[in-house]
């Protein structure tokens, strides 16, 4: 007879997918490649590790404090999924700076070099075609195809998908910087390899190592950002994301967790000459929550980059559960009182407000 008990013991002992995602990629960001690498490091159980970054064990709350200071995050972020999200976003916005201001010493970033990486990648994973690897991923196969061929550049949002699915550096795949992400032994096998045109794949094949199953989701969404922001490059339109409250912390809007939502099309030139706004730093935050003024419905654009509450203004605070407010700062006001301490996003540009039209 099946003990429900017992079984509920065991279903509590998995983890959360998102919690060991976050510690994979500090990990990373720490220098260490591999979870073994940073298991013999701080002297930790290889396995433990292993299984928390997989999601397969739950990480409890002496594990998330030492992983928590070993890799600089935030105290609470491995016990906290809303936390650990945002978290994450934090750490692809980091990517992204690294990946445009890391320096070039070579031709190791040209579109040729990158593609055969990326080829690599592609190979030692274990999928011997491009349409393989599409058919897997979501890829594009006519996109796939040029990116390795060296005829189309990587950018910056699709090298994170590619190294989402192929569980690599998204810095060794554009710029070459070793780890790569497929195992110190093919590190070493790279790095005195004098051509990468003439690597044999089948030589190197059983070398490679992988810490973490791919995130299938994660890299359908940064196919699709890519795609997005490519079209909005080309169009004749101001791209403005859509976001609620909860989606900004101290340091701004969480860029991972509202790259896939909402966005808001308007006139070229609307933002910039009539709410005299940077369109890149605006984001349209929806009201969810009735309060002081706003509507269920109502959006509020505020411009993220101006957060200087003394220069004078209308300034927009989440405090939590979705619940939005307007506060006005006289200038030269720069302490904020201590009732109104919540999360600052920044100033307001303008409130797009929702009417009921009756017939």
């Amino acid at each position: 007879m099946i003990d429900p008990k017992k079984n509920a013991r065991k279903t509590k002992d998995f983890g959360d997918p998102r919690l060991g995602k976050l510690l994979a990629a500090a990990r990373k960001r720490a220098g260490f490649s591999s979870a073994a690498a940073a298991a013999l490091a701080y002297g930790w159980p290889e396995a433990s590790l292993r299984a928390h970054e997989r999601g397969g064990r739950k990480i409890g709350a002496s594990d998330a404090e030492k992983y928590e200071a070993a890799f600089g995050l935030p105290a609470g972020s491995l016990q906290d999924r809303h936390l650990a999200g945002y978290q994450l976003g934090e750490l692809t916005r980091a990517q992204l700076s690294r990946l445009k201001d890391s320096p070039i010493e070579d031709n190791s970033s040209s579109n040729e070099q990158v593609g055969l990486r990326l080829k690599i990648a592609r190979k030692l994973r274990g999928f011997e075609t491009v349409a393989a690897a599409a058919k897997e991923f979501g890829f594009a196969h006519p996109t796939l195809a040029a990116h390795e061929a060296g005829t189309n550049r990587v950018s910056e949002l699709m090298a994170l998908a590619y190294a989402s699915a192929y569980g690599i550096s998204s810095l060794w795949l554009l710029k070459g910087i070793q780890p790569s992400g497929l195992g110190a032994r093919v590190d070493q096998r790279l790095a005195v390899q004098p051509s990468l045109e003439t690597i044999s794949f089948r030589e190197v094949r059983s070398l490679a190592e992988r810490e973490t199953p791919p995130d299938y989701f994660e890299v359908r969404k940064l196919v699709e950002e890519a795609i997005h922001k490519q079209r909005v490059s080309a169009s004749d339109a101001d791209d403005i994301p859509e976001a609620n409250p909860d989606q900004f912390g101290p340091s701004g809007p969480n860029e991972g967790a509202i790259a896939s939502t909402r966005r808001w099309r308007l006139p070229k030139g609307f933002v910039s000459n009539m709410l005299s706004a940077n369109p890149s730093r605006v984001v349209a935050v929806a009201v969810d929550v009735p309060n002081e003024g706003l509507k269920i419905g109502d959006r509020v654009f505020v411009d993220t980059g101006r957060r200087d509450v003394g220069l004078g203004g209308q300034f927009a605070y989440s405090y939590g559960k979705g619940h939005l407010i307007v506060r006005t700062h006289p200038m030269g006001q720069h302490a904020i009182p201590v009732e109104q301490t919540g999360v600052l996003i920044g100033r307001v540009v303008a409130v797009f407000v929702r009417m009921q039209v009756h017939d």
